[in-house]
């Protein structure tokens, strides 16, 4: 069987431990202070580490799981309601996404529409989200296996900054005393740090093993070989000497050419996390 290799895009400059603290320290940060978002905005300190974890997010989010098959009504519904829950029945009915006939699941979309709340990181975080009631009248589409599995991909991707800032939330909740020793605790807690960068890492790492995967290649039926010389004839004439150089030569080519992709593949990022590079000084706050 031949498989092939759905080509995994480039995503650039991808952030590391020590870039999703910086990252943290600006969203604590952002929740404590009104003003502190606009006056950093392209602060040397934290900008390239938010850009990077932004790019990184997005980057995935567009090449990886987004389709262009979706109704503009749908994928709508996917970015402004942050919380969404796959139920359990599966039926025989058209898929809402692609519209295809498939065994579908029924999928509940919840939560607040926080879209015009997205560009002011302290006017989201004071958000409540509170406990989600599940009713009759919430949004719900019928979704085949498939789609299914983009969506979330599709939809984790998209609220992962609201998801991360309710978390952070949640932690402040516990700590005493001012903004700069609020944030110097919850930097300090290094185990908790590093559950939220595995999080992340899997996320990440999940979606390209998910979405890159080998599917058999489709079968082409042979043709005959017509009266000139084509290479992606199926079926040889005899050849001349000068023929059959010329082949193993393109052959001799085409294996040097797979040992390169072959090679290029192996590089591919993992779930294994690096060792932290981070340094102390890199969570000193800036307040």
């Amino acid at each position: 069987v031949v498989f092939c290799v759905t080509p995994m895009p480039r995503f650039g400059d991808e952030p590391e431990e020590e870039d999703f603290g910086v990252y943290v320290q600006y969203l604590l940060s952002c929740i404590l202070d009104r003003n502190f978002q606009k006056d950093t905005h392209k602060d040397e300190y934290f900008a390239p580490a938010c850009n990077r974890l932004s790019r990184s997010l997005s980057s995935r989010q567009s090449s990886l799981v987004d389709s262009h098959v979706w109704p503009a009504a749908f994928k709508a519904s996917l970015e402004t309601h942050p919380f969404l829950i796959p139920g359990s029945v599966n039926t025989q009915v058209q898929c809402d996404a692609c519209h295809k006939m498939a065994v579908c699941v029924p999928v509940r979309l919840l939560g607040p529409q926080y879209t015009s709340l997205s560009a002011d990181l302290y006017k989201l975080a004071k958000l409540h989200v509170g406990k989600l009631p599940i009713t009759d009248s919430d949004l719900k589409y019928n979704m085949g296996k498939e789609c299914l599995r983009r969506c979330q991909l599709y939809h984790t991707f998209h609220h992962f900054e609201f998801h991360l800032l309710q978390k952070l939330k949640k932690r402040l909740a516990v700590c005493t005393g001012g903004p700069a020793a609020q944030v110097g605790v919850v930097l300090e807690d290094d185990p908790w740090l590093q559950g939220l960068f595995t999080t992340y890492r899997r996320l990440v790492t999940g979606s390209e093993r998910r979405m890159c995967v080998k599917r058999p290649a489709p079968e082409i039926e042979p043709r005959h070989r017509k009266s000139h010389n084509t290479r992606h004839s199926y079926t040889t004439a005899p050849q001349s000497a000068t023929d059959t150089n010329t082949d193993r030569s393109s052959s001799s080519s085409s294996s040097s050419s797979d040992s390169d992709s072959t090679s290029s593949q192996g590089s591919m990022p993992t779930d294994t996390l690096q060792p932290p590079c981070r340094t102390r000084q890199t969570y000193l706050t800036k307040f």
